[in-house]
């Protein structure tokens, strides 16, 4: 019964912390898994906002477009002066879209010229400005939803996320914590087979940003890391540390 708890006891911490034993090649050697999960505080947050605008011609929509884009960044500005940064880019360079009738009768237009544009607004991260920013803004004549008839899966339709504009620090903690649990896996999971841990034979580091289909597009746009909470950004770490055993 003794050996058959201390079987299923080896079994169950091989499972749990992802332990590779070696191979015959290597039979000195184990590999393991390490993983963390650290806490940042956001240090900037991001507002993203639209403008379209349509004109008989497509210098005219461009115009309007750029017309309005000055308006609602003139908005901002005045009434908030902690803003940081305020770009604009172009989102979509098209036609408006129609109505759609089936049948034999459906119904065509024309079609009429529409320039989408990106305003993307940086801000320290405070959720009260954050909702001054956008009010004036919308006053103005920006919207909130992405007017454009492709979306993307995972597409990310928050208008305010918190980030870290510099994350390295935070990823070298998380890293750390990472490979402590790394070794915490290997010295248990030796012990059991009668093994101790000399040294490090190899390290692999994943990727650090878990991947989060919510916020793909968001941080494509902008940083590495970002939340919706105003207080917190969790960093993950992920490792694969081969060690050699004592002889």
């Amino acid at each position: 019964m003794r050996r058959i708890g201390l079987f299923m006891a080896v079994v169950a911490l091989l499972i749990s912390a992802q332990v590779v034993l070696a191979s015959e090649d290597s039979k000195n050697t184990i590999t393991v898994s390490g993983s963390a999960k650290i806490e940042a505080k956001p240090d900037i947050a991001y507002i993203t906002l639209y403008v379209k605008a349509t004109g008989i011609l497509m210098t005219d929509a461009a115009q309007n477009a750029k017309k309005v884009a000055a308006e609602v960044e003139k908005a901002v500005k005045e009434k908030n002066k902690d803003v940081k940064s305020f770009t604009v880019s172009d989102q979509e360079i098209g036609s408006k879209q129609s109505e759609y009738w089936g049948g034999p009768d459906q119904k065509t237009e024309n079609p009429i010229p529409q320039v989408i544009k990106r305003l993307q607004i940086t801000i320290p991260p405070n959720p009260d400005l954050a909702g001054n920013v956008i009010d004036a803004a919308i006053r103005a004549g920006a919207i909130m939803q992405v007017p454009s008839s492709v979306h993307y899966s995972g597409e990310n339709n928050n208008v305010l996320v918190y980030g870290l504009s510099a994350p390295e620090e935070a990823e070298n903690q998380a890293r750390k914590k990472a490979i402590e649990n790394a070794l915490d896996n290997a010295t248990k999971t030796a012990a059991l087979v009668g093994r101790e841990i000399a040294g490090v034979s190899s390290v692999q580091c994943a990727g650090m940003d878990a991947w989060r289909p919510e916020f793909a597009m968001m941080m494509a746009r902008h940083a590495k890391y970002t939340s919706l909470d105003a207080l917190k950004i969790e960093i993950p770490a992920f490792v694969t540390i081969t060690y050699d055993f004592k002889k």
